[in-house]
């Protein structure tokens, strides 16, 4: 018995609260979704300059994933895909979390949807595909790390900013942490599945934006 309750005590540290994570998904909702609509208006009051920029990028970057390697590139895209996760994971340990988190998933919200966007304002349809098969689909995964570890993580810079310590809030740092390493693991995973697509796509991508 005695064994069985300090096995249940053991799993209790590591096991994130299910309890007050509706206020930080409704914040972080509430930011992600104004980050989208911001994003959709910087697309729709883009330039024809703007546009002709991004179509050039657009061409260009479909051709380096047809020259690729498949051991190339990894790095940057890696790193792209886990820093503002690894950010989050870090600032739902301190009270500037509490201010910042909101900002980056806006941030986050803003870069995806003005992406998709704008390339549905230069070739409608098929620049959406396009842009879903470039950017959106690593960019998809990426984000959802963010939020999964925003979450807990805000909760947790709430309570700090408002000087209540993580220990005395009942909030489980260890498995803060686990959570945000599976988190981060996924992003990795899922963003290079989604890479190896890009590249495998690439020649129709580009036919796309023809």
């Amino acid at each position: 018995m005695a064994v069985k309750q300090q096995g249940r005590r053991a799993l209790r540290v590591w096991r994130l609260p299910k309890q007050g994570l509706t206020e930080p998904i409704l914040a972080l909702g509430c930011a992600f979704l104004l980050g989208v609509l911001s994003g959709c208006f910087a697309a729709y009051r883009m330039d024809g300059a703007g546009r002709a920029a991004l179509e050039a990028y657009l061409t260009g970057y479909t051709g380096v994933l047809q020259a690729q390697t498949g051991g190339s590139g990894w790095g940057g895209l890696l790193w792209r895909a886990v820093r503002l996760p690894a950010a989050a994971a870090l600032l739902g340990l301190c009270p500037l979390g509490f201010p910042a988190l909101p900002l980056v998933v806006g941030a986050r919200g803003f870069l995806f949807s003005f992406v998709v966007s704008a390339c549905g304002s230069c070739a409608g349809a098929e620049g959406v595909l396009a842009a879903l098969l470039l950017f959106g689909l690593a960019q998809a995964v990426s984000t959802a790390a963010l939020l999964f570890i925003a979450i807990p993580g805000w909760g947790n810079a709430r309570n700090l900013a408002l000087a209540r310590s993580s220990r005395r809030a009942g909030f489980p740092v260890r498995g803060y942490l686990v959570w945000c390493g599976l988190c981060l693991a996924g992003a990795l995973a899922g963003t290079a599945l989604c890479h190896l697509l890009s590249q495998a796509t690439a020649a129709f991508t580009a036919g796309l934006l023809v």
